[in-house]
């Protein structure tokens, strides 16, 4: 309890924080066949380009904000103490964890970093004892291997991407398609490949990256296999904006610019030769046998998660005044005084002021929270908002460290303490 006569101790909220796997995650496996317990209470994904998602259990669909795509989002309850698991009213705490593809982590919702660590590591022995077999069926009017949920397959049953519907009445036949593989997205073409050893020409679906990087695109067997590479070549001294490529050449406007040349792999034909035959023999089928595993096959496991191998990106800290507040008198002390406040009543319940940490002004006593402008310089400050409430609670956002939240709790304390006759309010 606070006392009449002293402020609360400063304290943390919550922290976000990063770190990643040394390897990609398989995050529509993990988001399909995890299993829920009383750690994971709710998984969510979002793909296809947000016209396809997996929620689990407690996990909900963001209605204001937009869901990230490419990750998986965990809500995991993190039991408080040494304790790992649950008896009658152990407490627990509510933790938000995203796992993007290329094996990031994110963790919200924490005090500290040995509850993002404790955190991370359940999640971890989970994912590492995810290991199983599912039949998957599969559709035979695109020729390559796609579920009827949009997830594209290789022949040994691995998901290798997606298909993102632009307009979702639109079948993927239609040009309103996109196909995200691994960690790009491409385009389906249909390539001749020189077979030497019965001199002839046989064609082969294949997919080509979507965008070119250093006149560069990659082509793939079906399988998601890299076996070439599509290259720009111009002339010299040619003009390189706002140009086509048709038929194998570069064209600006009628002008042949350049050509378009193939750089096959040694082994690509036995590669699409392969590639065909087993998606022929599964589509006729109509079933893959899908190994479920939430890391690729032959990867290093992650081992296990240290405080050390978190990044700490935000802190929220909170504190209150021993005494209630007049909202409109402390934002005009706060204006008074040059400092940035905002006080809008109908729209937000609390006077929100904008902290501008600099070390130029935080070794000034009478410019402490202040922007560098006022000394001519451009502003290169960390914003932090406090938000001061009518009973005297303020909350601390945005900051970095938590040597930021006592620079900005001693600085408030002052202040509040010099604008007390001012500032306080006597309820009645």
């Amino acid at each position: 309890m606070t006392s009449e006569s002293e402020f609360s101790e400063l304290k943390i909220s919550t922290t976000t924080v990063t770190s990643s796997v040394p390897v990609p995650i398989n995050i529509i496996d993990v988001a399909k066949y995890l299993p829920i317990d009383e750690i994971i209470i709710g998984i969510k994904v979002v793909y296809a380009g947000g016209n396809s998602s997996i929620i689990r259990d407690v996990a909900k669909m963001s209605k204001k904000a937009k869901d990230f795509y490419n990750q998986v989002t965990f809500t995991i309850r993190l039991p408080f103490g040494d304790t790992e698991g649950f008896c009658g009213e152990t407490p627990s705490r509510l933790v938000s964890c995203k796992i993007f593809h290329n094996g990031t982590l994110h963790i919200t919702g924490t005090n500290c970093l040995e509850e993002a660590t404790k955190a991370s590591n359940l999640l971890l022995e989970r994912l590492k004892k995810l290991n199983d077999r599912k039949m998957i069926s599969i559709r035979n009017d695109v020729p390559y291997l796609l579920a009827h949920d949009h997830l594209l397959y290789n022949s040994t049953g691995r998901n290798i991407g997606w298909i993102n519907l632009i307009n979702k009445e639109a079948s993927t036949k239609d040009s309103q398609t996109k196909i995200y593989l691994k960690t790009e997205y491409v385009v389906l073409e249909q390539l001749d490949v020189q077979n030497e050893i019965h001199d002839t020409t046989d064609p082969f679906y294949v997919f080509v990256s979507a965008k070119c990087a250093d006149n560069r695109r990659k082509i793939y067997t079906l399988d998601g296999d890299e076996i070439g590479t599509k290259c720009l070549q111009f002339k010299l001294n040619a003009p390189r904006r706002h140009y086509d490529v048709k038929f194998g050449h570069i064209y600006c406007g009628n002008k042949i610019i350049g050509n378009e040349t193939i750089q096959w792999n040694t082994d690509c034909l036995s590669k699409l030769q392969s590639s065909k035959r087993y998606i022929d023999y599964l589509k006729e089928k109509g079933i893959l046998l899908h190994h479920v595993s939430a890391f690729p096959q032959n990867s290093q496991m992650p081992v296990h998660f240290q405080n050390e191998d978190f990044n700490v990106h935000m802190i929220n800290m909170f504190f209150k005044a021993p005494f209630h507040i007049c909202r409109k008198r402390l934002h005009k002390a706060f204006v008074d005084e040059d400092y940035h406040s905002r006080f809008d009543p109908c729209s937000h319940a609390a006077v929100n002021l904008r902290f501008h940490y600099n070390n130029l002004t935080m070794s000034q006593p009478e410019n402490v929270g202040k922007c560098v402008k006022i000394f001519d310089r451009p502003c290169n400050c960390k914003d932090i908002s406090v938000s001061c409430f009518n009973s005297g609670k303020m909350n601390i956002t945005g900051l970095a460290t938590v040597e930021q939240g006592f620079l900005v709790y001693d600085f408030l304390k002052e202040f509040f303490t010099k604008h007390r006759p001012t500032i306080q309010a006597f309820p009645e």
